[in-house]
């Protein structure tokens, strides 16, 4: 790569890592909240659900680990012995996404750990993670990385999301091998990147973005067929609802990569438009139950896990300070 290469190259990387929710150095220690006065005390084994999983950014001691939070009840944050860039965790197993230094090289895993949060398994990821999930059941999980790829046309950055066997820590598909089933294939030409898979409760259909250089859709696929077919166009997808009814997806509204969030009802292809206020939503959003999703935010009001009616009736509000990462476990 020459030098102006590497420039052009660095700068669409900074846009990228703009507009995508990096899981890595995304909140900074001065960004964690100013009062860590935060009740702790340490768990080795998932708390009773529903409760929420995620990566605590205070007290400071703490910064790094894996906490639990009941839903209901007490405030203490329960920590974990994993230490985690992101995670996601389902049916009694869960992935780790860190990040590994040797000299100069950086280099991202995912762990598989189980419901004693011991780790089970690792793999080498192609990329820089961005997105994590696993199916409700614990069997699949899946992990959206982004790199630099050799094309035709020169250098570019991909996406790509591949599905993981959890229970014998390897590769079960990538996304880019499914066949495409559509009626207008002239609209669709590669090269295609994949986002943000949401597994449904059976584990078998799921939720994607496609993306190639003219295009954005929103695609439903089945890893036993291995296909995948258009849903909606210009929609990202997010998580799907417990209920299996209803999808949280995303939208980009200007040049300036506002994403807009709402809820789509999977019968009647109806949006609802969430109250979001002026702050673009770009981070892996979850929902905490039937009736709101979670995400996570650094605005003036604090840093955390902010909680958005999926009704669209009223904004956003801080959840859980000085948290990243959101999962709910049920």
């Amino acid at each position: 790569m020459s030098r102006h290469q590497a420039t052009v190259f660095g700068v669409a990387v900074a846009g990228l890592v703009a507009s995508i929710a990096s899981a890595f150095a995304i909140v900074s220690r001065a960004d964690v909240d100013p009062h860590p006065d935060y009740r702790v005390a340490t768990a080795s084994k998932p708390l009773p659900p529903p409760f929420l999983l995620f990566r605590t950014l205070g007290p400071p001691r703490a910064y790094g680990r894996i906490a639990m939070l009941p839903l209901r009840g007490t405030e203490t944050r329960y920590l974990t012995s994993l230490r985690c860039s992101r995670v996601a965790y389902a049916g009694g197993r869960g992935l780790c996404l860190i990040e590994e230094a040797t000299g100069d090289m950086v280099t991202h895993v995912a762990e598989i750990f189980d419901r004693s949060f011991e780790r089970q398994g690792r793999l080498a990821l192609a990329g820089v993670p961005t997105r994590v999930r696993v199916s409700p059941d614990g069997r699949f999980g899946a992990v959206t990385t982004y790199a630099e790829e050799e094309s035709p046309a020169g250098e570019r950055l991909a996406i790509e999301s591949v599905v993981i066997d959890l229970k014998s820590a390897t590769v079960l598909a990538d996304l880019r091998d499914f066949r495409l089933e559509t009626d207008d294939a002239d609209a669709f030409v590669g090269p295609f990147d994949f986002a943000s898979v949401s597994f449904d409760r059976d584990s078998d259909r799921f939720f994607a973005t496609l993306s190639t250089q003219t295009r954005r859709s929103l695609v439903v696929g089945s890893l036993r067929q291995r296909t995948l077919r258009p849903l909606e166009p210009e929609f990202a997808s997010e998580a799907i609802s417990p209920d299996g009814a209803r999808l949280v997806v995303k939208q980009r509204v200007s040049d300036r990569g506002f994403w807009r969030v709402a809820i789509l009802d999977l019968a009647s292809r109806k949006e609802q438009p969430l109250q979001q206020g002026d702050r673009s939503i770009d981070d892996q959003v979850e929902w905490l139950d039937e009736n709101h999703v979670v995400y996570h935010d650094a605005r003036e009001e604090g840093t955390g896990v902010w909680v958005l009616a999926a009704d669209g009736q009223s904004g956003p509000r801080l959840l859980v300070p000085a948290a990243f990462s959101p999962a709910v476990v049920r």
